[in-house]
């Protein structure tokens, strides 16, 4: 199941996204707050019950245990242009006095909840913030993260997302469609690679975007069971 906030609205890559699995789209700011706590509450809170009842601990565990299930697809929360959600919730305070916490610290909370404690039940978060630096993503979640991806980086922002030198990386990989990734599931030391769908327009990416939704869909109509799963949240 997928679930997207992007502040661009109706300009956003994912506004009409057509796939099957595609849950929710938001582009308010406070409307990707609600989301977020509802993925960080309501609905982690259903999985640690299930979980506990079913005497697992990680998703996985809970498919092997339960393989007929449908009640527990894997979620990814997909948040983009970061930097312009963080600062338009900087700008708001909560409701009531002014000791109450400002939208950007809850919203820090729901980020490091996402990448420190909901993995193991299959709430995953793909944050595109362009630049990650403490006032868009905090240090605590950005250490966490499993996977680290920058592209088309040059020294500064090799330093800055995957902690390492130009000449230690020994690539330059400044082009487009060039990625730097970090992702201990692979190696240990940051990597080069290519993008695997280089597009040289928006027409370009939105017929491959078409193509994955006919995939889906004609998957769906078949009757695989991935795309059948369904979640309580809504």
């Amino acid at each position: 199941s997928l679930y997207f906030g992007d502040v661009k609205g109706a300009s956003s890559d994912y506004f009409n996204l057509n796939l099957p699995h595609v849950r929710a789209f938001e582009s308010k700011p406070l409307d990707i707050l609600n989301m977020m706590e509802k993925l960080v509450y309501t609905e982690a809170n259903r999985r640690s019950k299930a979980f506990e009842d079913a005497g697992v601990i990680k998703i996985k565990d809970y498919h092997d245990k339960y393989p007929e299930r449908t009640d527990m697809p894997y979620i990814y929360l997909v948040l983009d242009e970061m930097v312009g959600l963080a600062s338009e919730l900087k700008k708001m305070t909560a409701e009531g006095d002014n000791n109450t916490p400002k939208y950007q610290a809850i919203y820090f909370g729901y980020l490091e909840k996402l990448v420190t404690q909901l993995p193991a039940y299959g709430i995953r978060l793909l944050a595109i913030p362009h630049r990650i630096t403490n006032n868009i993503i905090p240090k605590t979640a950005s250490d966490n993260m499993m996977f680290k991806m920058a592209v088309a980086a040059d020294e500064e922002l090799l330093k800055e997302t995957l902690n390492v030198t130009q000449k230690k990386f020994g690539y330059r990989a400044t082009n487009k469609g060039d990625l730097s990734v970090l992702t201990s599931i692979i190696s240990p030391e940051p990597f080069y690679c290519r993008s695997v769908v280089p597009a040289q327009s928006t027409s370009t990416s939105d017929k491959f975007f078409d193509f994955q939704a006919n995939f889906w869909n004609k998957l769906t109509a078949s009757g695989n069971p991935e795309d059948k799963e369904s979640t309580p949240l809504k």
